[in-house]
């Protein structure tokens, strides 16, 4: 295997939505920080439906702590259901942003 395509195989991006208490505390701050704070890329944002959207590109090992992460949030934050999907043609790199909310 070329070293490019190892280098693609390690990593992951993904589309989650996150449903519970996760609107009105802080989710989508503390998901900036934690996203950051692992070296991710991609968005977040609120829902008209009271579920948050994102979507997370990185090191495989690194998406999955941040998974881990939304399926309890931070504090004050109750969440009931997480739903992941693998986000096809995998683009990497850049800044993980706020969104405003759709």
């Amino acid at each position: 295997m070329a070293a490019n395509e190892q280098t693609l195989t390690s990593m992951r991006r993904i589309t989650l939505r996150v449903y519970g208490r996760v609107q009105g505390i802080g989710y989508r701050a503390a998901a900036h920080a934690k996203a950051t704070g692992l070296g991710l890329s991609g968005w977040v944002r609120n829902r008209d439906d009271g579920s948050v959207e994102l979507e997370v590109a990185g090191g495989r090992d690194d998406v999955g702590q941040f998974i881990s992460w939304c399926q309890r949030g931070p504090a004050g934050a109750s969440v009931t259901n997480i739903e992941v999907a693998e986000a096809p043609d995998a683009a990497f790199g850049g800044s993980f942003e706020v969104k405003p909310t759709v």
